[in-house]
């Protein structure tokens, strides 16, 4: 872990990026109590480089409910990750209760793999209801969701298109930027699952001149973070 965080500072001073937003395999796919408590640890020292998106797997919400005051008083976390396809535990399952309850209390963002239409039509319901928290579509539907993401974050204010995964699915990104807006995109790469260098030269070859692509890159995700109360 330390190893690839040194490579992935080493990615970021190369294409110019200045601060990432991470939730590392290590606390997607293994136990996140403890995994989210050392990837802070590593992470802290890289002052300014990187933010987390605390891991929340049901699967564990016993010993992670208790906690969730302490992660996000110390300074890394700033929202939630949530895999739940790859954890086989449906959005709507009441498991992650607490994570919209606690995002809607503090005004924070939860990033959501999507990948279909399905997993959008869950989120509609979900974010119509927690108003107060951001809801960020990680891969933006995936394959065979594009659509539905599109017209969800048009509907609501709390709802954001993630560029990651970007060559998912053949609906041109342009088409979704005229719908939506550039205000309703944040970039992200997937690094180090994806290639930052890749994703992030994929955005910018986007037909639109740099200065109306910019804001995605990181100004629509500080407007997010403004409003965090932790």
């Amino acid at each position: 872990m330390k190893e690839n965080v040194s490579n992935m500072v080493k990615k970021m001073d190369e294409c110019g990026v200045s601060m990432s937003i991470v939730a590392p395999e290590i606390s997607l796919f293994s136990e996140p109590v403890s995994a989210n408590s050392e990837i802070e640890e590593i992470m802290f020292k890289h002052p300014g480089r990187f933010r987390g998106y605390l891991v929340f797997n049901p699967l564990y919400k016993d010993r992670l409910i208790p906690l969730l005051d302490d992660y996000f008083q110390r300074g890394f976390f700033i929202g939630f990750k949530i895999l739940a396809a790859y954890w086989k535990i449906p959005m709507d399952d009441k498991r992650y209760i607490p994570v919209w309850e606690y995002a809607d209390k503090k005004k924070i963002p939860i990033l959501i793999h999507t990948w279909g239409g399905g997993d959008i039509r869950i989120i509609e319901n979900i974010s119509s209801f927690y108003k107060r928290a951001t809801f960020l579509l990680g891969h933006s539907g995936g394959v065979g969701g594009r659509k539905e993401a599109v017209e969800l974050a048009v509907k609501n204010e709390n709802v954001f298109l993630e560029f990651c995964g970007s060559f998912t699915t053949q609906d041109d990104w342009l088409d979704a930027i005229r719908m939506a807006g550039i205000e309703k995109v944040v970039f992200g790469s997937d690094a180090e699952g994806h290639d930052l260098a890749w994703e992030l030269g994929r955005f910018l070859s986007i037909p639109l001149p740099d200065r109306e692509l910019a804001p995605a890159l990181a100004d629509n995700f500080k407007k997010i973070m403004k409003g965090i109360k932790i």
